[in-house]
């Protein structure tokens, strides 16, 4: 008995002098948080502001046409390399991998079936066909050495961008407190629930942005899916708005929160109100590593998956036009267990979605899926880059049950476009 207590002792020792805090599987506290005065503990949650659609009518403050691409963070110090991550293992990830499906959108099927999809057809566009052969190339790398390869989405004059998945990707535009606008990339996450970056809607330790929206499917000057969409009350996570160190290896570049989630303000469309995502669809989410190589056992090979990331850079046709970058991604537990992938996107691409399992399946005979194969899942946004465009790197936020599930759960509160 005597040992019993004695070893209770210690423990409770333990738990004081290091502040630990014991928290649910959502990523919430559980009421249980200890710490002592020299010692405090922030339990990170969404940093919930009062905004309703009250910037509807603020639409002439948008200079559309002279929108400046949001500069892309830049990391002083470069990542672990791959080879480096796969003999430097951490496990990182104590709760079980999970996921939310996405939706395709119904108002626009028939729309789907009318228009086919010719390859051979010819561009109709400016320029000549040649001028598109230069959009696919074998994979490149940087200096950095990982490889990748990035293309237009829409080539040839087939517009793969209005179709499912692509179309459930736009430009974000919005105002910053000082200046004039700005674009990012997006991607929905629900019928009425958009995804972005947090440095998209809101500067670390900083207020948030103003006058938000949305343009899903943008081809140039062409809006397919019910033109510009409003979006507001941007939430991000305490950790981001408050500017903590703690959840950063580089202060406000690379961090564990750099993600935001937007409500989307229903249009009408055909008579009847509606949200973008019944036009175009959703994308799905996962957390916790789904989608990578046996996340929860740490062997040679472990955290890594295949991204297809999307986004409008401006330094691709002057991000008039989506592109697509695909690429191993990995985890690096000594930068903020951010995910690492070779790209060549800039700014501009900054809260494009990162995928796994990215397109439309296939009918299988005599084979059969893998594990964890639920299609078009995000697993994190574009959130940084390295200062030297050599290195052909860009890093992402890890979505967890401690980020991403809390924000969404938070902006879905009481709210019909979930």
């Amino acid at each position: 008995m005597k040992n019993i207590c004695h070893l209770s002792a210690i423990v409770l020792f333990s738990v004081l002098s290091t502040g630990v805090s014991i928290a649910d599987e959502e990523g919430g506290s559980s009421g249980a948080e200890i710490a002592t005065a020299t010692s405090s503990v922030d339990i990170d949650t969404p940093a919930v502001q009062p905004q309703m659609e009250s910037d509807v009518g603020e639409e002439s403050q948008l200079d559309y046409a002279n929108a400046v691409p949001m500069q892309l963070p830049q990391t002083l110090t470069l990542p672990t390399t791959l080879a480096d991550a796969l003999f430097n293992m951490s496990d990182d990830d104590p709760e079980m991998p999970g996921a939310e499906s996405g939706g395709r959108g119904s108002e626009v099927l028939a729309l789907e079936k009318k228009e086919s999809i010719n390859p051979e057809k010819k561009n109709t566009e400016a320029g000549s066909q040649n001028d598109d052969l230069e959009d696919y190339e074998s994979q490149e790398h940087g200096t950095k050495n990982h490889p990748f390869s990035t293309s237009r989405v829409d080539a040839y004059g087939v517009r793969l961008s209005k179709y499912y998945p692509y179309r459930a990707t736009g430009k974000l535009y919005f105002k910053k407190q000082r200046g004039g606008t700005r674009v990012c990339s997006a991607a929905l996450i629900k019928k009425g629930v958009l995804l972005t970056a947090a440095h998209c809607v809101s500067k670390w330790g900083g207020g948030y942005y103003k006058s938000f929206r949305y343009q899903p499917a943008k081809f140039k000057n062409s809006l397919p899916y019910g033109g510009t969409w409003t979006a507001y009350s941007p939430l991000v996570m305490n950790s981001y708005k408050k500017g903590l160190s703690s959840y950063c290896s580089q202060n406000g570049v690379i961090c564990k929160t750099d993600i935001a989630v937007l409500k989307v303000a229903r249009k009408r469309f055909n008579g009847k109100l509606k949200y973008p995502g019944e036009l175009t669809g959703w994308l799905g989410y996962s957390w916790n590593g789904y989608g990578f190589t046996n996340s929860r056992n740490l062997t040679l090979g472990s955290n890594l998956a295949q991204i297809t990331q999307l986004g409008y850079p401006s330094s691709h046709d002057q991000g008039a036009k989506m592109q697509r970058n695909d690429s191993l991604g990995y985890k690096d537990s000594r930068n903020a267990n951010n995910t690492i992938i070779g790209s060549r996107l800039t700014g501009g691409s900054s809260g494009g979605p990162w995928i796994v399992n990215f397109g439309s399946d296939s009918s299988l005979n005599k084979t059969k899926h893998g594990s964890e194969s639920a299609r078009n899942r995000v697993v994190g946004v574009t959130s940084w880059g390295s200062r030297n465009i050599g290195k052909k790197i860009q890093g992402a936020s890890r979505f967890t049950s401690k980020n991403i599930v809390p924000l969404v759960k938070t902006i879905c509160k009481n709210y019909s476009g979930c």
